[in-house]
């Protein structure tokens, strides 16, 4: 199995979960680890693995009795990273070494571990040696590395304040081997200790600003970084994704490594396949497996939320609806109406509602006074996938479309691969977003973006269970394979704002037109019987209809049984 790694996919919902319970269960004699995004979600897979052995592996964040200590806190005013409490805490003997509970979860784990996807970038795992690695919804996921101006002004401050000699420190980035590491390890290191302990000490014995620093720096970053300078080239920031320290765990003979996800983006897979063999000379197989439902899926319907005026209008993006109150104001009087649609007011007392909504966005702006009333469990863009907090929504509505700046997506792409694309040249799409013309950067960007919102739809499940789902945004292609899609607007009828659905409003346009045309007035009449709204919005509608169609349908004037009018024909 040595360079294999398996990638198992299929929609939220198919059993995906189960199967990991079964594969941590099975023989009890293997080591297996499992790796999650986030504690949250350890906490919730240590509820299906009920009755197993297993232990979690907390972060220091979360297990640090010291992190809120006054001492810590306020040695010299300096925010520190976490990381050197335990140095900090081992030099002033704050509490035994025998007893830090950060360090004793390391020692004899039980068969299972469970821990974020966090500690893949520490050497914890290598060392629990596992037989089977499980790895849950990483694909896109990275740990950012600092800049290279930062890179350099650490690098003159530690030579300024005689922690290295600069001379020889740059001879020895310049050979990248095994004499810079050991450099590291065995003069910067020791002397970045002792620095801390004189702080510690005597208090004034360097600056403030050295002593951030100081407590900045970590070595074995500084050796990864370096390692990417001389594999990439020298750019100005990278990442490290998370799947290559995936593969560098498949590198050990008879492990067997899996990687879970609702959608894997096989393009870019392949490209860090390629980034990881010019990196470290190791080629990886890699092996698609996709899960399915054994039943038929539930009859569950999508409905896209549009202007009534302009038929390509999308939702605004999750940014500006957290710049708008305005319209935030007409969201939430929309889901409103929507409620009302279908339920009475005196039945929203029992409805559950689901919401996923931007990130910095005040949750009470999209729920107006009677919806409130209802039991509301939200999620945001960004804290999605593995949560099973909106499974059992009646109704779902998913806020916003999550976009990335262009700038933001082209700077993230080089980060990620350590290299430019081919081009930066990306077309307008006419039901709103864009595309890149080069095919990478688009993977990469639709493997973040569309899967955002592929995610937020699955969150009610609804390939289980009927559902009703609204999206005040844009909908992935995915989706319009899975699952029916309607159009719905609101329009005013007696001040009151109604929901008017467009259910294949293409399809009813075409029949009524048919091969001898029709009256323009006849046409809008019978699309108000259908479905009802404003009829002078339904003659814009039905302009733009043939406008947009303009090579086979035209609107002419025509004389029938002496009396002229507009009538809507082919061509």
């Amino acid at each position: 199995m040595k360079n294999v790694v398996v990638f198992i996919n299929g929609i939220p919902g198919v059993g995906k979960t189960k199967d990991i319970d079964k594969r941590l269960r099975s023989k009890p004699d293997k080591r297996k680890i499992y790796f999650p995004l986030s504690h949250k979600q350890v906490e919730e897979r240590e509820d299906f693995l009920r009755g197993v052995k297993l232990t979690h592996w907390f972060g220091m964040k979360l297990i640090c009795p010291l992190q809120h200590e006054e001492t810590i806190k306020t040695l010299l005013g300096i925010e520190m990273p976490i990381r050197w409490i335990c140095r900090i805490c081992q030099h002033l003997k704050l509490i035994p070494v025998n007893k830090c509970v950060h360090k004793i979860q390391f020692k004899k784990p039980a068969n299972v571990v469970v821990a974020p996807s966090a500690y893949l970038f520490t050497q914890h795992p290598e060392k629990y040696n596992p037989d089977l690695v499980v790895v849950d919804d990483v694909t896109m996921n990275k740990q950012d590395l600092h800049t290279r101006s930062e890179m350099e002004r650490w690098l003159r401050e530690l030579c300024t304040l005689g922690f290295c000699d600069y001379d020889n420190l740059k001879e020895l980035f310049k050979e990248q081997g095994e004499r810079l590491k050991q450099y590291i390890l065995s003069t910067i290191e020791p002397k970045l200790k002792n620095g801390i302990k004189r702080l510690l000490d005597e208090g004034s014995d360097l600056s403030k600003t050295s002593a951030k620093l100081l407590l900045k720096i970590d070595p074995v970053e500084l050796l990864d970084w370096h390692r990417l300078v001389k594999v990439y080239g020298w750019q100005e920031e990278y990442s490290i994704p998370v799947l290559m320290k995936v593969f560098e765990l498949s590198l050990v003979e008879s492990r067997k490594i899996i990687v879970v996800g609702a959608q894997i983006n096989k393009r870019v897979v392949e490209m860090l396949v390629k980034d990881f063999q010019r990196e470290y000379g190791e080629p990886i197989k890699v092996v698609y497996e996709k899960m399915e439902l054994e039943q038929p899926k539930a009859k569950s319907v999508v409905y896209r939320v549009r202007s009534p005026k302009y038929e390509d209008a999308w939702y605004p993006t999750t940014t500006s609806i957290n710049k708008s109150k305005t319209t935030r104001l007409s969201i939430a009087q929309r889901i409103e109406s929507i409620l009302l649609s279908f339920y009475k007011l005196e039945e929203f007392n029992n409805l559950h509602i689901g919401i996923v909504k931007p990130k910095n966005a005040d949750l009470d702006d999209f729920l107006t006074t009677p919806v409130k009333h209802a039991r509301i469990s939200s999620l945001d863009y960004g804290s999605l996938r593995g949560s099973n907090e909106l499974e059992h929504c009646e109704i779902l509505i998913i806020i916003g479309t999550f976009v990335k700046n262009v700038e933001a997506t082209q700077k993230d792409f080089i980060k990620f691969f350590h290299r430019k694309p081919s081009t930066i040249k990306c077309e307008k799409l006419p039901g709103g977003g864009y595309v890149y013309v080069d095919q990478e950067l688009e993977s990469y960007r639709a493997g973040g973006e569309n899967y955002e919102w592929y995610q937020a739809i699955h969150r009610a499940r609804p390939a289980l269970e009927q559902r009703k789902i609204f999206v005040f945004g844009l909908i992935p292609e995915e989706i319009y394979r899975e699952f029916e899609v309607r159009n719905v607007t609101f329009e005013k009828n007696g001040g009151v704002m109604c929901m008017v659905e467009w259910k294949s409003f293409e399809d009813f346009m075409r029949k009524q037109i048919g091969d001898k045309g029709i009256s323009q007035r006849d046409l809008v009449n019978v699309i108000y019987g259908e479905y009802g709204g404003n009829k002078e919005v339904i003659r814009r509608k039905v302009k733009k209809f043939v406008t947009k169609r303009d090579g086979e349908f035209v609107i002419v004037w025509k004389e029938v049984a002496g009396k002229g009018g507009l009538y809507v024909q082919r061509r």
